[in-house]
């Protein structure tokens, strides 16, 4: 009956080790497979999401310093951080939302007379008035 009992204990404790070692190797073999992947998400970017044509737009004003001169020695910002767009409403909408007058054949144009920054602002604010609002319902 001892001998029973040595056996039991035996066969317990090696079910218990080889499931342990089972339990390692799967654990590993998760590791290997998922790890590489999260490496490969990290190389894609908010802005890697945008329509080909948004993707054209930020081809030149994603660079930092693209700006407009406009009268009076000032200058207007046209950059547009690719990520900060893709994240806002802006990159649900697309470039083309707003600027639905440019066509991407004949852009940039020679020139396009703005008076002001404030000229600019509420021309765009005019257009985002016809914009669809957050969370309305039509």
């Amino acid at each position: 009956m001892a001998s029973t009992r040595v056996v039991i204990r035996m066969t317990s404790t090696m079910v218990a080790e080889t499931f342990q070692k089972k339990l390692a190797m799967a654990a590993l073999a998760a590791f290997l497979v998922l790890f590489p992947a999260r490496f490969m998400a990290a190389e894609t970017t908010p802005a890697d999401s945008l329509s080909d044509g948004d993707k054209q737009c930020l081809g030149c004003h994603g660079s930092d310093g693209l700006t407009k001169e406009l009268p009076g020695g000032k200058t207007l910002s046209l950059h547009v951080p690719g990520d900060a767009f893709a994240k806002s409403m802006h990159g649900v909408l697309g470039c083309a939302a707003c600027h639905a007058e440019v066509d991407l054949k004949t852009h940039p144009q020679k020139s396009k007379a703005i008076a002001s920054s404030r000229e600019f602002s509420v021309e765009m604010a005019k257009i985002m008035r016809r914009l669809p609002r957050r969370g309305a319902t039509t």
